[in-house]
């Protein structure tokens, strides 16, 4: 949302009309995937094939995928999540976590999965990514930065032609070989050069490690204070064994647990704003 937020207002300065590729990941890319079921004897060599494939993105994650490998897709996605449900009931304050134990996001994702209308597993990963964080997160923050700013932003992805063709087509056209993308690559390199074409993705990532850990840091130790110490009424965590402590102490580092850090910050800044009235 911040790299969002900055790029509508550098480009707001010079142009008020702006095509956006947003859609693209959601109908073309999916790197990450939940393995298949096991194939017939006469398709194993096949498989074994398309599996070396599909991991090569990922072999210097191994213990990544080997966690991954025995969950059904829906659990699978459940994993991903900045925190599981596991550890956000670790986290709730006891009335909470009470109020709280009826709602289930492993369970909300087991039944959106069963909802799909897509088959194969690349398909099924891209639809569940359009119905949910695509238009709750990537298309939100799209359209309330660019109009905060007085920029018009259209999605050329987002075409209704565009979507009901590329949402039919197999899961092997779009990542092929360990390559993302695959027949949007193939169509682009009948108008672009190949470098633009197989140039690696880039991504406006913002520094949040750095951010945490030095000019935001006092910050984040105000913020959370509260909480380590009990005094929040929505959070609990244990003084000197938090997440923000093992992020100070240099015990973690990892964007998973950055990303669970600046979770919490904003959450008890909502919190404090929108349910303690600003107290």
């Amino acid at each position: 949302m911040v790299s969002t937020y900055f790029l509508a207002q550098l480009i707001s300065r010079h142009v008020k009309v702006a095509i956006a590729g947003d859609g693209a990941d959601e109908l073309f890319r999916q790197l990450s995937l939940p393995p298949a079921r096991p194939a017939p004897r006469q398709l194993c060599r096949v498989w074994e094939e398309r599996r070396r494939l599909l991991i090569r993105p990922f072999e210097a994650q191994p213990d990544f995928l080997a966690r991954l490998a025995p969950l059904a897709d829906w659990d699978w996605r459940h994993e991903l999540m900045v925190f599981t449900d596991e550890e956000k009931s670790r986290l709730w304050a006891p009335d909470v976590a009470a109020a709280m134990r009826g709602f289930s996001t492993r369970e909300h994702l087991r039944q959106l999965f069963a909802g799909l209308s897509a088959t194969d597993p690349v398909n099924r990963i891209l639809e569940a990514e359009f119905r949910t964080i695509f238009p709750d997160q990537v298309m939100t923050f799209v359209d309330r930065l660019s109009m905060a700013h007085s920029l018009e932003v259209r999605t050329a992805f987002l075409d209704t032609d565009v979507v009901e063709f590329v949402a039919g087509l197999p899961g092997p056209l779009k990542m092929r070989g360990g390559e993302t993308k695959y027949l949007l690559k193939q169509a682009a390199r009948r108008y672009f050069p190949e470098e633009m074409v197989a140039r690696p993705k880039e991504g406006f990532v913002m520094p949040v490690t750095d951010w945490l850990l030095h000019g935001l840091e006092d910050y984040v130790r105000q913020t959370l204070e509260p909480v380590a110490y009990g005094q929040a009424r929505a959070l609990r965590l244990r003084p000197g064994a938090g997440p923000r402590d093992e992020l100070h102490t240099g015990a973690s580092t990892t964007t998973a647990f950055v990303n669970k850090v600046l979770a919490l910050v904003v959450f008890q800044e909502w919190h404090d704003m929108y349910m303690m009235g600003g107290e």
